[in-house]
């Protein structure tokens, strides 16, 4: 089978190879769909958008196993500035895949007048997504991650009430700071060495500057962009952004864009100049915001009655077990953060379609309460994004946390290895209880979770939601989690290891 897939990806490499059609795709459906809205036909519109970003998907996936059949030619420079091909394709395909996930549920929860913007924002945001995390240069980093930023601010806001915008104009308070922040650090950056903007040769440039000046430009950019990532103690966006959007535009948030901006993490941090010995430092102090992730994520999260706002902090600890791949180097951190996207997205696309089964849902856990019963589909799905998240075996979430806590041991970094298994352990406690409430209780919830969360619009007459999104997605969960069990980890580590 897997001999077959990589000869037709050698079939296909003259369209697969064109590293930056898929980008092209998916902003050229962007245009086309809200043109199509603009002129009244909103349902073509959604249906365009969805296709660019379909085609987006299906190339970078062929564009990866191309990268698996010819390993000499797998990564090649986009306009001398985006790596593309190989793993970064592979992410890339993560990042569009999750945005087609959510632009397959219809987006009903966003009201007509802004579903088509919201899925033109989210192809625009995966396109953004792509060039971040293969950006080979910093001012294109800087310019990628801060188009991620300003479609997350819009698609905050897009349940118009009065939660949604606080929240969304919070989110663009903080960001304005760390924007300001990062484009400080690569002025100084770039300031200081000429104008010299490509990583590759600033890295060079700065391994000869004083330990302050090769250090402090680098601590900047980091705060942007583990604020971007949600990370401990940049966090406060993370649980009311998540809680207000519609969920299947939250699905969205807390997958692609933290995907790209862990890959691009990875690449800048993980990937470049650690080898240098004047950063070591700053391997420290990641080390530290992956600690503080894990601890304040988890403790966090238990607390929580409403699903979103759960997830929300739940988030930060996964964001706290990807950084502790980061200060190990590790290249397994990809997969993780794949994993981790993936199973999230399936869990608000879950969230969705049980909003629309049930209007009268408050958003509590409790309220959850005999959805095995009344949506085996949803609760199935549910079921295996709780599991994968927690990091139980079978799931794409052990394997990623298993091989990001092996190299960490590789790298002597026990103590976060330690910490990052006894926060998975933790993380059961409210994970868990989704599930139990799904399947072992019987009740509605009791009165006192009537006012947690936000309410959904009332579905339209005969509008069955659409579950077989999240159906697919929990099944990709079990199968990155089952099939390598056979045919070995190997593959999987090459194909989203960047």
């Amino acid at each position: 089978m897997t001999a077959f897939v990589l000869d037709v990806a050698r079939w296909a490499a003259p369209v697969t190879s064109i590293l930056w059609l898929p980008g092209a795709l998916a902003l050229a459906g962007a245009a086309l769909g809200m043109t199509a809205d603009m002129t009244g036909r909103s349902r073509l519109g959604l249906a365009i958008v969805t296709t660019g970003t379909a085609l987006a998907a299906v190339l970078t996936l062929g564009s990866a196993f191309l990268g698996m059949a010819a390993p000499d030619e797998a990564f090649s420079v986009v306009f001398g500035a985006v790596v593309g091909g190989g793993s970064f394709s592979a992410m890339a395909f993560v990042v569009y895949g999750v945005a087609l996930m959510a632009l397959s549920t219809g987006l009903r929860s966003v009201s007509d007048a802004r579903r088509v913007p919201a899925a033109a924002l989210m192809a625009i945001s995966a396109v953004a997504g792509q060039v971040a995390m293969g950006s080979g240069d910093m001012l294109v980093l800087f310019v990628a991650i801060e188009m991620l930023a300003l479609a997350g601010y819009a698609l905050v806001s897009a349940s118009a009430n009065r939660r949604a915008d606080e929240a969304a104009m919070r989110y663009f308070v903080q960001g304005a700071v760390s924007t300001g922040l990062f484009a400080y650090g690569v002025a100084v950056l770039i300031g200081a060495h000429g104008g010299v903007s490509f990583s590759a040769d600033l890295y060079d440039a700065v391994a000869s500057d004083p330990l302050l000046l090769a250090t402090l430009p680098f601590v900047l950019v980091l705060v942007s962009m583990t604020f971007k990532a949600g990370a401990f103690p940049f966090h406060s966006w993370v649980p009311d952004a998540y809680e207000t959007a519609p969920a299947s535009l939250a699905g969205f948030l807390a997958s692609g864009p933290k995907a790209a901006v862990l890959t691009a993490l990875v690449v800048v941090f993980g990937r470049s100049f650690w080898a240098q010995e004047a950063f070591s430092d700053l391997h420290g102090l990641i080390g530290v915001l992956a600690a503080g992730s894990i601890i304040f994520g988890n403790l966090a999260a238990l607390k929580q009655r409403d699903v979103g706002r759960m997830l929300g902090y739940s988030g930060i600890a996964q964001v706290g077990y990807a950084l502790v791949g980061v200060t190990a180097m590790a290249p397994s951190t990809t997969l993780f953060a794949t994993s981790y996207a993936i199973a999230i997205s399936v869990a608000f696309t879950c969230l969705d379609a049980y909003r629309r089964l049930q209007p009268d849902w408050d958003g509590s856990i409790e309220g959850l309460a005999g959805a095995g019963r009344r949506s085996p589909g949803v609760a199935f799905a549910m079921t295996a994004a709780m599991l994968s998240l927690t990091g139980i075996p079978l799931t794409a979430g052990f394997v990623g946390k298993f091989f990001v806590f092996l190299n960490s041991l590789d790298s002597g970094l026990l103590w976060l290895v330690v910490l990052g298994a006894a926060g998975s352990v933790v993380s059961f406690g409210y994970y868990g209880k989704v599930i139990r409430a799904m399947y072992l209780e019987d009740t509605e919830g009791d009165e006192q979770s009537a006012d947690v969360g936000i309410r959904a619009p009332e579905p339209a007459a005969g509008e069955r939601p659409r579950v077989w999104p999240a159906v697919v997605g929990a099944l990709i969960v079990l199968g990155i989690g089952t099939v390598p069990l056979a045919s070995g980890f190997g593959g999987l580590l090459r194909f989203f290891g960047v």
